[in-house]
């Protein structure tokens, strides 16, 4: 049945594929200019896959150019999301990062699509995004934008509350050779280097990647005031190629290589003794064929692959293990001590026991043709057809060795229709197959009626739905005896078959422009309703798990103890507020970026903890209720430049975080001179984060005081 299922649509994608040309999203990406990005009303694409002003889209979206990156002073990619009203970016741990929109984010946070020139690097092991291993420096990146809301519509299930698309400078963007080098707190070197060059048509741009930093070395025992040191730190080497062969006038085939390889150190500062390093190799491929059919017609071909290998690897003796398990149930009688030890070891007391566990590999393929087709500056669609398949191995996660799989299959339009003048309409939908879970469609629909030439309303209304990853899908992380295949223990598993995660937005928005200052103001109030809600409840008592396993699991405990989470669609809650962005530019050499966000989030889920005081979590209390940011830059002259940013975060209690993490204030400031030797240019910058005070992130002990950097580059004309 569901191969049956699966052909019908990859039949339906091609006959679409066939008839609904797209639109070719690389190069219109390469013609943005920075006067486009200050110069009044900018043009995106990630919203609907077709180039559009920021007026015209059905979706609120913010543009991060690369004035805002560079006067930002951040030094990782994850830290420019703190602009974005009503996303959240946050440290998990010192090179651990989190970035989410509308809150409910935890340590690997998962409902938000993150793509590099269209590559999609969610992960599937992880269910979220890896931000150290996206194989692309703060240099690499031209601009960025963020799509602020659901936009399965235009790319699929992970987009669920938001997508992020960031667009790197094509080869043909530059020239030369560049070298910029990074060092400051934490004990942080960075080294990036850029060589741009062809050969005959074919057109390269070549980076070596090197980032080191020894974390904060120092995290506290829960509930007591003992500080051990801790292994946060990381060590990651990254190369990668691209390039653009231009054969034709109307063809170009686009590369994109890339190789990672390093070590970052997990887990939780509150429990210092359990910190140990992840290492991750990773790899991506990407290649892409544009074909311009005709002035209103054209096509593009992407393939994709790309593969990243955990290992947390944390081997333990057994003996070891057991003498700590038994420390938990001292008042257990002897008799019963020592049949858990003999039960347990199966004559094999000092076997090894590996208790990492982020450790796995995960395999991505994707195969996409998108078309478009313009009959008129009036009437335009784009639409195509779309193939996945995932691999995943973990023998901590899956509870076995071998490696499983998945496919899916999607589908998906927009119609822009400009039906009387001054009104667009945008229409647009994604059909997705899931092998297990069959076919979802995820439409959405949006009007802008344009006031005026400075004034713009916007209202959208959609349903999306989130499928599990793969690694949701089959989760069983547990300890388990190499020799034997017996389970010690269950922490978390899937015992069901998951739902997708449903979420009903309904979007509301008003821009004003004003050219006289260079000013773009949007507005945008917004619901958000999610329903079968992924998250985790307490399962009792041996005897109630998934299947034979659970059975035969040794660690003790009776019916009155939460022996296992078990991971469910139990979770509903409403979200409703409203942002505002204002980007200007008043002065020649002056211009100011405002951001800020009100949410008001309802909901809860049922945790079936045995303190009733703990059994339903309120979800409100996981979405920051205040977020502002504000971004200002000045030039002076003389090639001397200052900016400064202020963020501030009213308190949230993040999944796998702490509960009373507070709200924070952060000022960060740069000062940067630019100087030019002959045909050597280069800049000079002091960058100074969080320079009023020290403040928490996601955990009571994970502090963010003062930093410094100096980070110098060069470019070779």
């Amino acid at each position: 049945m569901v191969k049956s299922r699966v052909t019908n649509v990859a039949r339906a994608g091609l006959s679409v594929g066939l008839l609904l040309p797209t639109l070719c999203v690389a190069a219109l990406h390469d013609s943005l200019t920075e006067d486009d990005l200050f110069g009044g009303i900018p043009t995106v694409v990630s919203a609907t896959r077709l180039e559009q002003k920021l007026n015209a889209v059905p979706a609120a979206v913010t543009l991060i150019d690369r004035r805002m990156i560079e006067a930002s002073g951040a030094v990782n990619i994850a830290d420019l999301f703190k602009l974005v009203p009503g996303f959240q970016s946050y440290q998990v741990n010192a090179n651990v990062f989190g970035v989410t929109a509308h809150g409910q984010g935890d340590a690997h946070p998962g409902r938000l699509e993150v793509t590099i020139d269209g590559r999609s690097v969610y992960q599937p092991a992880l269910s979220s995004v890896d931000w150290s291993a996206l194989g692309v420096s703060l240099d690499d990146i031209k601009y960025i934008e963020v799509v602020r809301g659901s936009n399965v519509a235009t790319q699929g299930s992970n987009a669920f509350l938001g997508a992020i698309n960031i667009i790197t400078y094509a080869p043909l963007d530059q020239a030369g050779s560049s070298l910029r080098a990074t060092l400051g707190a934490l004990g942080t070197q960075e080294y990036a280097l850029r060589h741009n060059d062809r050969i005959g048509n074919f057109n390269f741009r070549l980076g070596l990647n090197y980032h080191k930093n020894q974390g904060t070395g120092i995290g506290t025992i829960e509930g007591t005031t003992t500080q051990l040191p801790i292994e946060d730190g990381a060590e990651i080497s990254q190369l990668n190629l691209t390039g653009l062969y231009t054969p034709t006038l109307t063809d170009s085939i686009g590369v994109q290589l890339g190789f990672g390889d390093g070590t970052v150190g997990v887990g939780s500062s509150k429990h210092p003794e359990d910190y140990r390093p992840r290492e991750v190799n990773s790899n991506y491929q990407d290649l892409s064929w544009n074909r311009l059919v005709s002035p209103q017609q054209q096509l593009k071909l992407q393939a994709t692959h790309s593969r990243n290998a955990y290992n947390n690897e944390n081997k333990i003796l057994l003996s070891d293990l057991l003498r700590r398990e038994i420390s938990a149930f001292a008042g257990a009688p002897q008799s019963f001590i020592e049949g858990f030890i003999a039960s347990a070891t199966g004559g094999e007391l000092d076997q090894l026991v590996d208790e990492g566990e982020e450790t796995g590999v995960t395999e991505r393929y994707d195969l996409e043709l998108q078309l478009t087709q313009e009959w008129n500056p009036r009437l335009r669609l784009v639409a195509g057809i779309g193939l996945r398949h995932d691999r995943f191995s973990s023998f901590n996660n899956l509870g076995h060795g071998r490696t499983v799989s998945s496919n899916s299959q999607r589908l998906f339009t927009n119609l822009e229709w400009q039906f009387i003048p001054d009104w667009t309409a945008n229409l647009g939908a994604m059909l997705e197959q899931n092998q297990a879970l069959g076919a979802r469609l995820s439409p959405r629909a949006g009007v802008n009626w344009q006031l005026n030439a400075q004034q713009t309303l916007r209202a959208s209304i959609g349903r999306a739905y989130r499928m599990p990853s793969l690694a949701e899908e089959q989760l069983f992380a547990a300890l388990i005896l190499p020799s034997n295949g017996q389970v010690l223990d269950i922490n978390t598993y899937t015992a069901e078959r998951l739902s997708p995660e449903r979420v009903d937005a309904l979007e509301l928005g008003y821009m004003i422009q004003a050219e006289a200052i260079n000013s773009v103001f949007d507005l945008k109030a917004y619901l958000e309703e999610v329903s079968d809600g992924m998250a985790e409840q307490w399962v009792y008592g041996v005897g109630s798990g998934p299947d034979s396993r659970w059975e035969s699991t040794i660690i003790p405990a009776t019916d009155a103890e939460q022996i296992a989470l078990q991971l469910v669609n139990n979770a509903t809650w409403r979200t409703k507020g409203f942002e505002a962005q204002w980007k200007l530019q008043p002065w020649d050499h002056t211009w100011f970026f405002f951001g800020y966000a009100y949410a008001d989030a309802q909901g809860q889920y049922d945790r079936r903890s045995i303190k009733p005081e703990d059994r339903f979590k309120d979800l409100s209390v996981r979405v920051p209720t205040h977020g502002v940011s504000l971004l200002a830059s000045h030039r002076f002259g003389a090639g001397i430049e200052a900016s400064a940013a202020f963020y501030r975060q009213t308190a949230v209690d993040w999944h796998q975080g702490d509960e009373n993490v507070g709200p924070y204030n952060r000022v960060d400031g740069r000062l940067a001179k630019k100087f030019q030797l002959g045909q050597l240019q280069g800049v000079l910058e002091l960058i100074l984060q969080s320079f009023t005070a020290p403040y928490t992130e996601f955990e009571l002990n994970n502090v963010v005081d003062t930093r410094g950097f100096v980070r110098l580059k060069l470019d070779f004309l």
